[in-house]
């Protein structure tokens, strides 16, 4: 019942499937079979399907799990299907600006405050002006 794409190494090893195209029994066998070669390709075609309504079980042939709304559906892909959702894995933070300071932890793991190249340049150069009055 695996759908989601197999990787290894870097290397498409096995591609993916829609579970919703593989149980649409009114599209040509070519349709129902489609490969998709990036994660992001097909989990994009599957959000489609999931944006026209979520069915009331999985739509693949040979899986008739209940399934309640969208997050249901994403969570019984993930579990059963093997199609994993990459965006659970990003973290959304915001950089940090070159300016600002940051603790680094030694190999000790003793707190050091960093400060950047940039930062450093930049103080030296007020520093050496003050010097000059």
């Amino acid at each position: 019942m695996r759908c989601g794409l197999l990787t290894f190494r870097y290397t498409l090893a096995i591609a993916g499937y829609c579970p919703y195209c593989v149980g649409d029994e009114t599209l040509s066998p070519s349709q129902r079979m489609q490969q998709w070669m990036t994660k992001s390709t097909l989990l994009n075609h599957i959000d489609k399907h999931l944006e026209t309504g979520a069915k009331k079980e999985c739509p693949h042939p040979s899986c008739h799990v209940p399934l309640m709304n969208a997050s249901d559906s994403r969570a019984h892909f993930q579990d059963a299907h093997y199609i994993e959702d990459p965006r659970s894995n990003c973290v959304s933070r915001k950089r940090k600006s070159e300016d600002d300071e940051e603790n680094v932890q030694d190999t000790k793991g003793e707190a050091l405050k960093y400060k950047s190249k940039k930062a450093k340049n930049e103080d030296e150069k007020v520093e050496g002006e003050e010097g000059k009055d």
